[in-house]
C-alpha cells in the first residue's frame, strides 16, 4: 500500500471518527437537554398550582462547550467552537421554546395567570428560566 493510499486512508478514518463524536454527543445532548419537561399542574379543587421542575438543566455555553473539547481532544479530535456554538444554540432554542409552550399551554389548560405569577414568586428556577427566555428573544 502506498503512503499516499495510506494518507488518504487516516484521513478518512479521523473525518469519520470526527463526525461520528459529533453525532453521538449532539444525539446525547438533545435527549438529555432538548425537551423543557416541567410542567405547571393545576388542581382547580383546591384552587392551587404548582410546579413541577425540569428533569436536567441545560449547562451553560462555557461549562458545556469545555465538556464537547475535553471529550474531542480525548478522541484525537479538534473541536470546531463554531459549529459547536451553533448547534449549542439551536438547542437552547428549542429548549426555550418548549418553555413556552408549556406556559401557553397552563393558560389554556384554565390555570389563571395570578396562580402562574404566585409560583413564578415561589420558584427562582422558573423565574429565570422565564427571565432567560424573555431576555434572549426578540418578541
Amino acid at each position: 500500500m502506498s503512503t499516499v493510499n495510506l494518507g488518504a486512508k487516516l484521513k478518512e478514518y479521523k473525518a469519520a471518527q470526527q463526525s461520528k463524536y459529533f453525532n453521538d454527543y449532539w444525539g446525547n445532548s438533545v435527549n438529555a437537554y432538548g425537551n423543557y419537561d416541567g410542567r405547571i399542574v393545576w388542581d382547580s379543587s383546591s384552587n392551587s398550582a404548582n410546579w413541577n421542575k425540569p428533569s436536567s438543566s441545560m449547562p451553560n455555553l462555557s461549562a458545556m462547550w469545555s465538556q464537547y473539547a475535553k471529550g474531542a481532544r480525548s478522541r484525537g479530535i479538534q473541536p470546531d467552537f463554531v459549529t459547536f456554538k451553533k448547534y449549542y444554540d439551536t438547542l437552547n432554542a428549542s429548549r426555550k421554546m418548549n418553555f413556552t409552550k408549556e406556559l401557553d399551554s397552563a393558560a389554556l389548560r384554565g390555570v389563571p395567570v395570578e396562580k402562574i405569577q404566585d409560583m413564578l414568586r415561589k420558584n427562582p428556577g422558573l423565574r429565570d428560566d422565564l427571565i432567560k427566555t424573555i431576555n434572549s428573544t426578540q418578541d
